[in-house]
């Protein structure tokens, strides 16, 4: 039986071997794909075509989506998604006088 994603991802994190290699698809700007590598990997794999979001202008990244891109997610094995596009802005926090 395989580990679930957020027991792979702490294990490795701890230094101690998961039963594989955590994958990252986007979840930060440092583990980002360029917005038309992105579109040029989704037409390769068959997916439906849509716009592709950037999250990042300078480096061109794309968003990739914890709903929106499911397809993908779940076919490449995804186990870090990027929270912050899941959970309501939490900042600036409101200022009471």
């Amino acid at each position: 039986m395989f580990m679930r994603p957020r027991e792979c991802v702490i294990l490795a994190l701890k230094h101690e071997e998961p039963d594989r290699v955590p994958i990252d698809l986007g979840a930060t700007s440092v583990t980002g794909i360029h917005a038309r590598a992105y579109h040029d990997l989704r037409k390769y794999l068959g997916l439906s075509e849509k716009p592709i979001r950037i999250i990042d202008v300078e480096q061109e990244l794309a968003e990739v989506d914890s709903e929106v891109d499911r397809d993908v997610l779940e076919l490449f094995h995804v186990d870090v998604i990027n929270v912050n596009r899941v959970l309501e802005p939490m900042a600036p926090y409101p200022i009471h006088i």
